[in-house]
């Protein structure tokens, strides 16, 4: 009798044991939300002033305006201020030549709290669509281009790293471009995300 017991006591444990592990292997991250689209809005994409004084000319950059909302199925922080999360998104083909030319910004959250999500930005610079007679100024793709680098801007992956310290991103020209010592946690698909 006693035999039997124990048997089922180490027969439990055994399927706790799996149940748990089997449990554990769900990402911790999920992309719960994407957006992408081209913009021209000073609120996402700053602006410049060229010129002083009154001469001095403002201009808007349109740009490719990525969103992302993820979140952490933890619970557990993923992700701290010394330790931070960064987003970079390898496309699948060069969709804007020369992109470390023209600009770029990103806004992201280091860590997200355990059960909550987070929202990450990242825009690209295409150009300026009214350049006010700045012959400098880089002129803005014409609609047809614009379609096409919208129609493929979720031909892309994303991908979600934690950086070695919070210094790992200091005197870069391009912080879209992958560090080799940053912890790579997850990889989403946004073709999953296209309409």
């Amino acid at each position: 009798m006693i035999k039997i017991k124990l048997k089922a006591i180490l027969l439990c444990l055994l399927l706790t044991s799996l149940l748990v592990a089997s449990c554990s292997n769900e990402p911790a991250l999920k992309l719960t939300d994407v957006s992408v689209d081209i913009v021209t809005d000073e609120g996402v994409s700053g602006s410049e002033n060229v010129g002083k004084g009154e001469n001095a000319v403002k201009l808007v950059p349109t740009v490719l305006y990525y969103e992302f909302t993820i979140e952490n199925t933890r619970r557990s922080s993923i992700g701290s201020f010394e330790k931070q999360l960064q987003l970079f998104i390898k496309h699948d083909t060069d969709l804007i030549p020369n992109l470390d030319l023209y600009g770029f910004g990103y806004s992201n959250s280091p860590v997200i709290p355990p059960n909550e999500s987070a929202e990450y930005k990242i825009h690209y610079a295409l150009g300026i669509g009214d350049r006010k007679g700045i012959r400098t100024a880089k002129p803005l793709p014409d609609q047809e281009q614009l379609d096409e680098i919208l129609s493929k801007a979720l031909d892309a992956t994303l991908i979600v790293v934690q950086l070695p310290s919070d210094k790992s991103m200091e005197g870069r020209t391009d912080p879209f471009v992958l560090n080799e010592d940053a912890e790579e946690l997850i990889r989403f698909d946004l073709k999953d995300f296209k309409n």
